[in-house]
């Protein structure tokens, strides 16, 4: 139903850093993979979303996603990631969604069922705001649908248009903002930004 919160893991072919990131493999796999399986240690399949962009070059990440991966695609936007957001909450509609970044192949499972139990009805609950407790690779964001799809995209700085949730972070007294900190230390760095990362997380697994 509505209630149950949807995830929408962000994703495209066209990183800066590390063109192709998304269908790079790692441990015999693409890591879009990695990332999707975990994600499904959590939530039901049925409720993942790809969501990534109109361009030609995510043709093959869309395909790989749909043929493999068994999630629902979504595919908006390249530059404008939150209205990218917004057309893919109208076509799946829930009250909350999880925001997941397409760089985590180690993401804790166990990090959604923490956001979930967070009391009230906060517009957003994070990991990664006001400080980043946890290690690279683990940031996570559970947003309320309806003050993301109240956003005004066009009225948005490039940098707010381009990351989701920095309109938040960066006018945090207009909203309601519940952080979530690890008592451990910042663990290992599982994020993949360059084929270095790629190679250093493949020796971890």
């Amino acid at each position: 139903g509505v209630s149950a919160p949807m995830v929408f893991v962000q994703a495209r072919m066209a990183s800066r850093r590390f063109p192709g990131k998304a269908l790079a493999p790692l441990a015999g796999k693409p890591l879009i993979e990695h990332v999707l399986n975990r994600v499904a240690l959590a939530v039901d399949r049925k409720r993942i979303v790809l969501c990534t962009t109109r361009d030609y070059t995510d043709e093959p990440l869309a395909r790989f996603v749909r043929d493999w991966c068994f999630v629902r695609i979504y595919r908006g936007p390249a530059e404008n990631v939150v209205k990218r957001f917004q057309a893919c909450l109208t076509r799946f509609p829930c009250e909350r969604f999880f925001r997941v970044c397409g760089d985590s192949p180690l993401l804790d499972p166990g990090l959604f069922e923490r956001f979930l139990a967070v009391e009230g009805e906060p517009d957003l609950v994070t990991n990664t705001w006001p400080a980043k407790t946890f290690g690279k690779g683990q940031s996570l964001e559970l947003i309320r649908s309806a003050t993301f799809a109240a956003l005004d995209s066009e009225s948005l700085t490039p940098k707010q248009r381009e990351h989701p949730t920095e309109v938040y972070y960066t006018l945090p007294l207009r909203y309601n903002i519940t952080s979530i900190e690890t008592h451990d230390p910042l663990g290992d760095d599982a994020a993949v930004d360059t084929i270095e990362d790629l190679r250093r997380i493949e020796a971890m697994l």
